[in-house]
């Protein structure tokens, strides 16, 4: 997570949130919906966009620099 630390009182609290939001949302999507370079551009927009409402807009941008499908 990019933000700027004066305006995240407590990065680590927000960050085990948006963890769990995340890991929530990512169990109700299917391997078909993030298959090639035009699924995964719009998993990191829709991750970016669920962690910029989950931080009311502290956190800049969200980087997704690995992703593993069991």
């Amino acid at each position: 997570m990019i933000f700027d630390p004066r305006e995240m009182q407590s990065p680590e609290a927000i960050g085990a949130v948006v963890a769990d939001d995340l890991l929530a949302y990512l169990r109700t999507v299917s391997l078909q919906q993030i298959q090639g370079p035009v699924g995964l551009q719009a998993l990191r927009q829709e991750l970016n966009d669920r962690v910029a409402v989950r931080t009311a807009r502290q956190v800049k941008e969200f980087v997704l620099r690995t992703l593993v499908v069991q």
